[in-house]
């Protein structure tokens, strides 16, 4: 018997109807892979924020979770500079040979050059491929798949993972994966920032940038300790700005402001990386030398002082002013005598300093004086 028009229209709509639904299952089986790869990646987020981790780390969980959610043999984590012209590399992963270097450095990207992952920093939209045109200086792989980092009015930067582990090139779901994971990471990437900045602004100086009194007050405790402890020298340094309030009455505080500014900057240039220098309080600074003994300490002092009284300090424009700093030096040694370990406590330390600034006040300014025996500065 011959099939009707109607019933082969039949078996046709059934045939693909069967394809549907078997298209459909697997669709609904890669989406359930999906949620539970980005579920996976946003626990891993979450835990890696748990206890306010630094940036750098939760960048490398990023980067880590993003090339374990699509398979991928290589990432990079770029950011924006602060001026939004560059991207800075941070994090790679998988990326020997691939970068080209500087100095051994990566170089940075120019966001308005060619390439993958400028497009994707200018354009805000993923990108992804087999073969697709790379600039010379960017990460290069055959496959690639680069997502921005962006939070609601804010652009980050740019996570891109290359070579997947399968034979075929990144599929869709890989970029719908790392889209929605790369949403997410951006927010945690934000709050990081903010909270490493937040607890640099409860420790620094708004004016100066210098460290404040709360953060000396830190820093000494564990110097001391680590004075004690390891039987090494350490000096501490309290300076102060020679007739300050002269400066602020006459000219203002938006000149005594930029004394203090331009103070904090050269003492920075006779320093040690290593140093503590902090605003203790108004126009008073103390610094902290490990490894230093008192005549050291009493060495720098000058130096310090010389680089203040160097030059006028003023804009053009502006009246010149001669400024000069009066210092009083404090020093724990092992072998001076009769000091013993348990009489340097950071605010004992800290006190013999303060009692060494006033007797240098007290012979005349814009010189040392060292635990009770004055050292002036030619």
């Amino acid at each position: 018997m011959t099939a009707t028009p109607e019933l082969a229209r039949i078996a046709a709509l059934e045939a693909e109807n069967a394809r549907l639904r078997r298209e459909l299952r697997t669709t609904l089986a890669l989406l359930e892979e999906t949620r539970a790869e980005l579920q996976l990646g946003l626990e891993r987020i979450g835990t890696a924020l748990q206890g306010l981790v630094d940036l750098r780390h939760t960048q490398k969980v990023v980067l880590e979770t993003a090339m374990k959610a699509v398979q991928a043999n290589a990432g990079v984590l770029y950011v924006l500079s602060p001026r939004g012209d560059t991207l800075v590399l941070q994090v790679g992963r998988g990326m020997d040979g691939r970068l080209a270097l500087r100095d051994g450095k990566p170089f940075p990207l120019a966001v308005e050059a060619g390439g993958v992952l400028a497009a994707v920093a200018r354009s805000g939209e993923p990108r992804a491929g087999r073969d697709l045109p790379l600039a010379d200086l960017e990460p290069q792989g055959r496959d690639v798949l680069a997502v921005p980092l962006r939070t609601p009015g804010r652009a980050h930067g740019v996570l891109a993972v290359y070579d997947p582990s399968g034979q075929g090139p990144f599929r869709q779901r890989d970029l719908d994966v790392l889209g929605a994971f790369a949403a997410n990471a951006a927010v945690a990437l934000e709050n990081v920032v903010l909270n490493e900045e937040a607890r640099r602004q409860a420790i620094t100086d708004g004016l100066t940038g210098l460290w404040n009194r709360r953060y000396l007050t830190m820093a000494l405790r564990r110097e001391v300790e680590r004075a004690q402890r390891f039987s090494r020298p350490l000096a501490v340094l309290m300076l102060d700005l020679d007739r300050f309030k002269a400066i602020n009455d006459r000219f203002g505080h938006a000149r005594g402001d930029a004394v203090l500014v331009e103070t904090a900057k050269r003492i920075r240039r006779v320093i040690r990386e290593v140093d503590v220098l902090a605003r203790y309080g108004g126009e008073e600074l103390v610094l902290l030398l490990p490894e230093t003994d008192a005549a050291g300490g009493v060495q720098l002092a000058e130096r310090v002082l010389a680089e203040i009284r160097r030059e006028p300090f003023g804009e053009p424009g502006e009246e010149p002013l001669t400024v000069t700093v009066s210092c009083g030096v404090a020093a724990w040694e092992e072998a001076r005598p009769g000091t013993a370990a348990d009489e340097a406590s950071a605010d004992e330390l800290l006190a013999r300093a303060d009692a060494a600034l006033y007797r240098a006040k007290g012979a005349g300014r814009d010189r040392v004086a060292l635990d009770g025996t004055l050292e002036q500065v030619s």
